[in-house]
């Protein structure tokens, strides 16, 4: 409500410095409120937020100006995640690419890097591993200029997904080593977005489940998740699902059916109450390469119930 207040004000006056705030506060309680709420019951208002900083840009002095790209940089970001995590990947590069064009007319590095390193898991999301491996190639190169910690742990936990891609082990596994120390330093005042807030230690620990995933090593791989998925934070219970759903894939092949139908059963249920799209998709890529194995306990079933959620209004 602060934020249309000040946006009535009248058309030719200045924006208020504190306008900025308050659109960071809005964000911030969009962004806890996506795992738990799911996609589809924020995209109106995350989409609504990046007009309404849009039409402040030409009424706002130099610095307030940068701030506002920033955080419509940060909104249009967030609205590719969602976008994302909806199956509606085309729609989400989209966005990355207005966020990317706002970041560098903020100036912002720390905003750069991390949008690269999202634009590298979106081409993740869709197989394109070139781009993938480019683009975190790209953000990594930001390090140095980069101030905040979390964000340089996302690079890096990105970059050993990029170097996996290119069969380096040694250099995925070294990315992961210098995101799991940045991630466990305390977070800095420099950081106003609280920009890669996530990137925590224990994400970082399911992402080297993921690296271990795309270097073969499919027995390290299941052994990581299952350490890890045990102490899940709760507000990140949507993200839980999408890792459950990558577990099974992983279980699939490693070869392991009941490992496979126990994670995928319960990402099925988190997916179903988050509307996660992304998960289902996960899970249905997992399913074909289950076809053999019909005849095992609870295979069978965990094939219909997929099938039936993919067929969900919501799902499609």
């Amino acid at each position: 409500m602060g934020v249309l207040l000040a946006l009535g004000e009248g058309g030719g006056r200045a924006v208020n410095p504190a306008v900025v705030d308050t659109f960071v506060d809005l964000r911030d309680s969009l962004v806890a409120a996506d795992s738990l709420l799911g996609s589809g019951s924020l995209v109106q208002s995350a989409v609504e937020q990046v007009s309404n900083v849009a039409r402040l840009f030409g009424r706002a002095d130099l610095k307030t100006r940068d701030r506002l790209f920033e955080i419509g940089a940060l909104f249009a970001e967030f609205c590719g995640w969602l976008a994302d995590d909806l199956g509606r990947f085309e729609d989400g590069k989209s966005w990355s690419r207005q966020a990317l064009e706002w970041a560098h007319s903020s100036g912002s590095s720390d905003l750069l890097a991390y949008l690269l390193m999202r634009m590298s898991q979106q081409a993740q999301l869709v197989s394109d591993d070139g781009a993938a491996a480019a683009l975190a190639h790209s953000s990594v190169r930001y390090d140095r200029s980069v101030r905040s910690v979390r964000v340089r742990a996302a690079v890096h936990q990105q970059a050993a997904h990029a170097s996996a891609l290119d069969g380096d082990e040694r250099s995925a596994l070294s990315h992961l080593d210098d995101a799991y120390e940045l991630s466990g330093k305390s977070l800095s005042e420099e950081d106003p977005y609280s920009l890669a807030g996530y990137c925590t230690p224990i994400y970082v620990t399911v992402q080297r489940a993921a690296v271990l995933n795309t270097l073969g090593k499919y027995s390290a791989a299941l052994e990581e998740y299952d350490r890890v998925l045990g102490d899940w934070p709760q507000e990140f219970h949507r993200e839980r699902g999408l890792h459950l759903a990558r577990r099974t894939s992983v279980a699939v092949r490693a070869g392991v059916p009941d490992a496979a139908v126990e994670s995928g059963m319960s990402a099925l249920a988190i997916a179903r109450e988050t509307r996660s799209r992304r998960t289902v998709q996960e899970l249905a890529r997992s399913a074909e390469s289950m076809q053999p194995w019909r005849s095992y306990a609870g295979v069978d079933e965990f094939l219909e119930a997929v099938a039936t959620e993919g067929e969900a209004e919501w799902a499609r």
